[in-house]
């Protein structure tokens, strides 16, 4: 989840730049977008690697995707031009199409990137080890694919520094985005916060890549955050259910659990959130009207939202300023269900689960993450379960303020340290100087060169 990062920069932008290729023409934002919006758009299509998807035949399915197995490979690019990208110096792309399943266990087709470290640790047998990265919320549409994104999304939040010590890093970019559209043309609707379709992407992706690679190692460890974070909680469920030979753990950070319990807040993202799940909801209860959650404003907004196909920026722009969803919107029938379908704590895990959460967190309350560890603990005292809290620490923060604590687990997956069974809590306090000294926030993103004095 990103409303922090995008609402909360200062006045002050750092861009972190590289040369790269002229940028494609950007499609002339709708007449009818409100100019902030119209702005945000154009902002969205800067970041594109080709144009939008539907005008990339890397992201159309093939013709075997209608019936091959989960985990088959069904495109592989092995060098995805890196100058396309504002890639880490040092760290090279690939992208695969494979096959995943909905949440009603439905084949259908989702694209990934892979990337390589310059220097990959080794496993004993020779190969990479494999790290599976679940991307915060970009958006619920195809051209919100991190994929597709000149900065992977979340860049140097995750993907960078986890392919820079050495880990290939595969991140698939959920089902629906990236890839949109069936072989004969049929909508693909990304499944918002399912977090078992999530954890099917996950698995997935990995044993395309795999298939596509064969240094990589057969083991792997997943990582994610916000909408990531629950999806790697969602694969610890799901090993239990369904194990996978060479799963060695998962990590969530500021994860998404229960969104009915995150209280009433003033925070804009929740009704968002909201607003994102109506058409997975539809996808599983086709009885169900999006229309009755939403405001008469709501609506509006909300159909020039989709006629647009917008992400993040668009959706912080056009959605955020309004009163979008009614007052009784947890109440809807259909939602309640989706959730329960798709919730992470109280629910059997299989390996060990580090749970990362941020104290001062805005977006996932750092109260509605501690009650979904409670209720696992307590249904399954002998899971291995490890809580970490993050005093002054808010939602997308929690990756950096955690990133020695999180890499050295990677390692000692990897590593075969052994995780105790039963529950482990600890705050991180050996700070180096006082919280109130620390940056908040991020206040800079990540553009491309346009002239060689700005790399000087």
């Amino acid at each position: 989840m990103v409303v922090d990062e995008l609402c909360g920069l200062g006045p002050l932008f750092f861009a972190l730049v590289t040369t790269s290729s002229p940028t494609p023409q950007a499609m002339a934002s709708p007449s009818y977008l409100p100019s902030n919006a119209s702005a945000a758009a154009a902002f969205e299509e800067n970041l594109w690697t080709n144009g939008p998807v539907s005008f990339e035949s890397f992201y159309r399915a093939p013709t075997n995707s209608t019936s091959a197995a989960p985990g088959t490979l069904l495109k592989l690019e092995t060098d995805a031009s890196a100058s396309t990208y504002t890639l880490a110096p040092g760290t090279a792309i690939s992208r695969i199409m494979f096959q995943s399943e909905t949440l009603q266990g439905a084949p259908i087709p989702a694209s990934a990137y892979i990337l390589w470290p310059y220097q990959p640790r080794t496993q004993p047998d020779g190969t990479y080890p494999v790290v599976a990265w679940a991307h915060g919320t970009s958006g619920i549409y195809g051209n919100c694919a991190p994929s597709h994104i000149k900065t992977l999304y979340q860049h140097f939040d995750a993907p960078f520094p986890l392919a820079l010590q050495g880990y290939v890093t595969v991140a698939p970019d959920y089902v629906g985005l990236g890839v949109d559209k069936t072989h004969d043309g049929k909508d693909i609707v990304h499944q918002y916060i399912a977090n078992p379709a999530h954890a099917n992407d996950l698995f997935y992706a990995v044993q395309a890549a795999q298939a596509a690679f064969s240094q990589l190692s057969s083991e792997f460890v997943v990582i994610g955050h916000s909408q990531g974070g629950g999806a790697a909680w969602g694969a610890a469920q799901r090993q239990a259910l369904k194990p996978v030979k060479g799963y060695l753990g998962s990590i969530a950070l500021s994860p998404v659990t229960d969104i009915l319990e995150l209280p009433p807040t003033d925070n804009p993202l929740i009704p968002i959130l909201g607003a994102f799940m109506a058409p997975g909801i539809q996808t599983i209860f086709p009885q169900f009207e999006p229309r009755e959650i939403f405001t008469d404003a709501g609506w509006e907004r909300w159909q020039m939202f989709s006629q647009i196909g917008g992400c993040n920026p668009v959706a912080v722009e056009l959605l955020a300023g309004i009163q979008l969803l009614n007052d009784d919107w947890r109440n809807n029938t259909y939602l309640q269900q989706y959730v329960q379908l798709t919730l992470n704590g109280g629910k059997e895990i299989g390996g060990p689960l580090l749970v990362i959460q941020g104290e001062a967190d805005p977006n996932m309350n750092a109260t509605t993450t501690t009650s979904a560890v409670n209720k696992l603990v307590q249904a399954f005292p002998d899971a291995q379960v490890e809580y970490v809290t993050l005093p002054g620490i808010t939602h997308t923060p929690s990756l950096f303020a955690s990133q020695r604590l999180w890499l050295d687990w990677i390692a000692s997956r990897f590593a075969g340290v052994e995780v105790k069974s039963g529950y482990q809590h600890s705050e991180a306090s050996s700070l180096a100087r006082p919280i109130s000294s620390y940056q908040s926030d991020a206040n800079w993103i990540i553009t491309t060169a346009t002239e060689p004095y700005q790399l000087a």
